[in-house]
C-alpha cells in the first residue's frame, strides 16, 4: 500500500510539474517526508526531483536563459553547506514542523508578493534569491516558492522561467544530495520510479494543451499547503 501511494504521489507531482514548470517538490516532498520520514523522504524526493527536472528541461531547453541560471545557482552552491549543517542540528520531529512551517510561509509569500512596475532582475536581487534558495532547498527540497517569488517580483516571462528553473533545480538537487551524503541505494530507488515519472511528465504534456498555467499553479499550491499542514501535525504528534 505504501509503494502504491508513493507511486501515485510521484505521478501526480510529475504531471503538475510538467504543466506549470515547477511543483514536483511542492507536491511530492511533504508526502514523501510524511510517508518515509524526514531523512529518507527528503533524499528520495531530491533524487526524483532531479530526474523530473532533467526530463522537463529536455522539452523546453530552447527558452533557457543562462545568465540568471548562473547567478541563481552560484550563491546557492555556497549556502547549501550552511543549510545542511543547520538541518543536522534539528531533531526529526522539530525538522518536520520546521519544514511544514517553512513550506507554508514560502508558499504564502509567493502568493502575496506583487510584481513591481519597474522591477528589474538586478544581480544583487538574483544572488540573494539564489542564496536563500540554497539554504531552503538542502533543508527541505522546497526552493520553488523562493524562485516563484523572485520571478513574480521581476516579471520574469514564464517560458524563460520554466526552462531556467529546471537548471537551478538540477544544480540544487545534486548539491543537496552530496551534502546529505546520500547513498547510491537512493539513486537506484529513484531509478525504479522513473516509469512513474515518465507517465506523469507525458500526461502533463498532454494536459497542458488545455489547462492554463494559472490553474495548474493554484492547484499545486493548494495541495502543497494541505501537505504542509499534515507534516506539521505529524511533527507535533511525534514531539508528544
Amino acid at each position: 500500500m505504501l509503494l502504491i501511494f508513493t507511486v501515485v504521489v510521484v505521478v501526480v507531482a510529475a504531471v503538475l510539474h510538467r504543466i506549470s514548470g515547477m511543483g514536483f517538490a511542492l507536491i511530492a516532498m511533504p508526502m514523501l517526508i510524511l510517508l518515509l520520514g524526514p531523512d529518507a523522504g527528503l533524499q528520495l524526493g531530491l533524487v526524483l526531483g532531479m530526474f523530473v527536472c532533467m526530463i522537463a528541461l529536455a522539452t523546453c531547453w530552447r527558452a533557457l536563459d543562462w545568465r540568471p541560471a548562473l547567478l541563481l545557482s552560484a550563491p546557492a552552491l555556497i549556502t547549501v553547506p550552511l543549510g545542511a549543517w543547520l538541518s543536522g542540528l534539528i531533531s526529526p520531529p522539530v525538522l518536520l514542523i520546521s519544514i511544514g512551517i517553512l513550506l507554508a510561509g514560502l508558499l504564502t509569500l509567493s502568493m502575496v508578493v506583487q510584481p513591481s512596475e519597474h522591477a528589474q532582475a538586478s544581480p544583487p536581487l538574483t544572488l540573494t534569491g539564489g542564496a536563500v534558495a540554497g539554504v531552503v532547498h538542502v533543508m527541505s527540497g522546497l526552493s520553488a516558492p523562493v524562485l516563484t517569488a523572485y520571478a513574480v517580483r521581476t516579471r520574469w516571462p514564464q517560458p524563460g522561467f520554466v526552462a531556467t528553473a529546471q537548471v537551478v533545480f538540477i544544480v540544487l538537487n545534486a548539491a543537496s544530495l552530496i551534502a546529505h551524503h546520500t547513498p547510491l541505494s537512493e539513486l537506484r530507488t529513484g531509478g525504479l520510479l522513473l516509469p512513474a515519472i515518465a507517465v506523469g511528465v507525458f500526461t502533463g504534456a498532454w494536459l497542458s494543451r488545455s489547462l492554463s498555467q494559472k490553474v495548474a499553479r493554484r492547484l499545486s499550491i493548494t495541495i502543497a499547503l494541505i501537505a504542509a499542514a499534515i507534516t506539521i501535525v505529524k511533527g507535533v504528534t511525534e514531539l508528544g
